[in-house]
């Protein structure tokens, strides 16, 4: 009798040890990855070290934190370049034609940027890699911003222009750059700086033979080293000139580099031109620059 009182007591006691424990406040290093055998769910526990017993407490993970999504900054985009009063099309001169300039030239071109742009991120660098001339770099300050756009005291499109000078005869690089804390973003033109009044290469007239009543109109391309004023002669059998067409320097048929000019085929008298083959002449300046012929057939 006396010994089933006395294990009775110790069961008492023991019970009550135990859970006294369960409710001392963690110490020790927590267990992670436990698992419930019966439901298969992970939980954090934290290691009880008492003496003669150890026994863990476990919670199960009730949560899941997601990070906040990182905000991604886009570097600006650079369009609409021009080149003295020339749109700059890169596509025509990777395919091999020549973008003649001279050796100074002004440069424009739009930036955008939706998450803002750094101004002192901006600049043109001239030879960046080798070419006709040293490098030299044209750092963009507030007066070589034309207009600018503004959203949230932040520049999101400026109009910038700079003029390039020291371009060496012979093919040259500028390369366009802007950015912010996004990157930067870079535009290469190459550009063939050419010195000297005069035309390079031939005088092109099409269509050939040309018609009146068909074509409407015929288109005479050359390309000029130097912007100057032109005037092309259209000039008939015996050197009677039938028709004068005056082009004045910065403008189409006076720009540096290639120039297109039309001719709708009638005299200055505004009358039809007759068939027959007819001469061509570029004068600046009082100088014969290119003589070429063409065909009048309706």
């Amino acid at each position: 009798m006396m010994r089933k009182i006395i294990f009775i007591v110790l069961c008492v006691l023991l019970l009550a040890f135990s859970t006294s424990a369960d409710q001392v406040v963690g110490i020790g290093q927590p267990v992670i990855g436990e698992s419930s055998g019966s439901t298969g769910k992970v939980f954090l526990g934290f290691l009880y070290d008492f003496p003669h017993i150890t026994k863990v407490v476990t919670k199960p993970v009730t949560g899941v934190v997601t990070p906040p999504a990182k905000v991604v900054i886009k570097p600006p985009t650079i369009s609409d370049i021009y080149v003295g009063n020339r749109l700059y099309h890169k596509d025509i001169v990777e395919k091999g034609d020549k973008f003649y300039v001279p050796k100074k030239v002004k440069i424009k071109a739009i930036v955008n940027a939706p998450d803002g742009i750094d101004k002192k991120m901006i600049s043109m660098v001239l030879n960046e890699k080798g070419g006709a001339s040293p490098s030299k770099t044209f750092q963009l300050a507030d007066s070589n911003i034309s207009s600018k756009s503004m959203k949230a005291a932040k520049i999101i499109k400026a109009d910038i222009e700079q003029e390039v000078t020291d371009l060496g005869i012979g093919e040259n690089t500028v390369v366009i750059k802007a950015g912010n804390s996004g990157g930067t973003t870079s535009q290469t033109l190459t550009l063939t700086a050419v010195s000297g009044q005069g035309v390079i290469g031939d005088v092109v007239v099409y269509p050939s033979p040309f018609s009146i009543t068909k074509d409407g109109r015929a288109y005479i391309q050359y390309t000029l080293s130097v912007a100057a004023n032109v005037d092309i002669y259209m000039t008939a059998v015996g050197g009677v000139v039938i028709r004068k067409i005056s082009c004045f320097s910065g403008t189409e048929g006076g720009n540096v580099g290639r120039n297109k000019v039309e001719w709708d085929g009638r005299r200055d008298s505004g009358e039809m031109t007759g068939n027959g083959i007819y001469v061509g002449t570029l004068v600046s300046g009082g100088k014969i620059l290119k003589k070429f012929k063409f065909t009048l057939k309706n």
